[in-house]
């Protein structure tokens, strides 16, 4: 529009005046045309429900709101068999470094300790742990003073029926940040369960 309006020459007015007129036409013909399919051919709208014997359940995790849920009496007793002489801060700061180490969150102490401190802690958790890999250690810790999944679940209900919450719905799963987590299994269906 802009240029046909402001064209200085008569022959590139009339071109885009025309170009225009031809634009105009043809977005009117196609609306026209659509409107005419549209009234003459009714429209219908077709939905069809499938029915399937088993819909796979959502996964659903279930995760402590502190990752350091254990048994502390029975640790501090591991911990002083296997490093000896450690009183309960300590170990308890021990605990708190290990978790951190692991990647575990809410562990707001650890920025406040000294370097030699933690180098210290360190020590402490090098011979705490025996020379086993980290995953071990933490897989070991966990069955020994964590808590089960026993301790979170009753029972679970599920159409109707219960089921043993640990062996057939749940599994455990260490998940980065939070610790130990309880998650559905994989492929869990309605009707592998009902």
């Amino acid at each position: 529009m802009s240029q046909a309006l402001l064209s200085k020459s008569l022959q590139l007015r009339v071109f885009w005046w025309m170009v225009l007129v031809l634009c105009t036409c043809c977005g009117t013909a196609t609306t026209v045309l659509v409107i005419i399919e549209y009234i003459r051919g009714p429209t219908a709208s077709s939905t069809t429900i499938r029915l399937v014997p088993s819909l796979e359940l959502p996964a659903i995790t279930i995760c402590p709101k502190v990752p350091d849920a254990f048994n502390f009496d029975a640790l501090y007793r591991d911990m002083n068999e296997k490093i000896g002489g450690i009183n309960t801060d300590v170990a308890r700061d021990l605990v708190s470094y290990w978790i951190g180490g692991s990647g575990l969150e809410n562990m707001d102490g650890l920025p406040e300790f000294n370097q030699t401190y933690m180098q210290m802690l360190g020590q402490l958790y090098d011979r705490w742990r025996r020379s086993i890999g980290t995953k071990q250690f933490f897989q070991e810790i966990q069955e020994k003073f964590g808590y089960k999944c026993t301790d979170l679940f009753v029972n679970c209900e599920l159409g109707g029926k219960k089921h043993n919450c640990c062996d057939a719905i749940f599994r455990s799963r260490p998940v980065m940040r939070r610790g130990l987590c309880y998650q559905t299994k994989p492929q869990l269906n309605q009707a592998k369960i009902i």
